[in-house]
């Protein structure tokens, strides 16, 4: 074991600098993400990363949903650092990282090609919407700093076994349809 590898909450090994896609299993991301707060844990009460990824699903067509749910699965070995830090030239090495790690996550998942437009616009929805939601922004206020519409449903935070759990039944939805696995 390199002193790079991690043991999962299922008990894979998993080398953060060497990842193996069949060492790469679900449940683990679901964990991972249900048990992180977006927004370093800055907001009023717990909202997950899972959460975030269920409604970036729930944004895009059918056929990108995979997409957006795993869009951040990385983080569920990483996790995440906030976006002003992680996008600085000092955090260069971390988003190779990030990035084998998502390849790794996408191969083991026969999820294709770069992250679609659908992805990227539902990930800012998200973002306006939370910044409603959770940081206590109008919605024009959100509008103006994501540069995107708050989604017109309400997010309601829910505890990291619950999101767990909904990030699965979601994993599962998706699969049933055919477009991965």
């Amino acid at each position: 074991m390199s002193s790079t590898t991690i043991n999962t909450v299922s008990n894979q090994p998993l080398d953060l600098l060497a990842p193996v896609p069949d060492f790469i299993h679900i449940l683990d991301i679901a964990h991972g993400l249900a048990l992180q707060c977006r927004f370093a844990g800055q907001i009023q009460e717990f909202y997950s990363v899972a959460q975030h990824s269920i409604m970036v699903s729930r944004l895009v067509p059918p056929e990108d949903a995979m997409w957006g749910l795993l869009h951040d699965a990385s983080e569920a070995y990483l996790c995440d650092i906030v976006a002003p830090v992680k996008r600085t030239p000092l955090m260069t090495g971390y988003r190779m990282i990030e990035t084998a790690l998502m390849r790794a996550v996408l191969i083991r998942f026969q999820v294709r090609g770069d992250m679609p437009a659908s992805v990227k616009d539902a990930d800012r929805i998200a973002l306006a919407t939370e910044f409603r939601d959770l940081r206590g922004y109008s919605g024009d206020a959100a509008q103006c700093a994501v540069g995107a519409r708050a989604a017109a449903q309400r997010i309601e935070p829910v505890d990291w076994q619950t999101a767990r759990r909904l990030f699965m039944d979601r994993f599962r939805e998706i699969t049933s349809w055919g477009h991965a696995q």
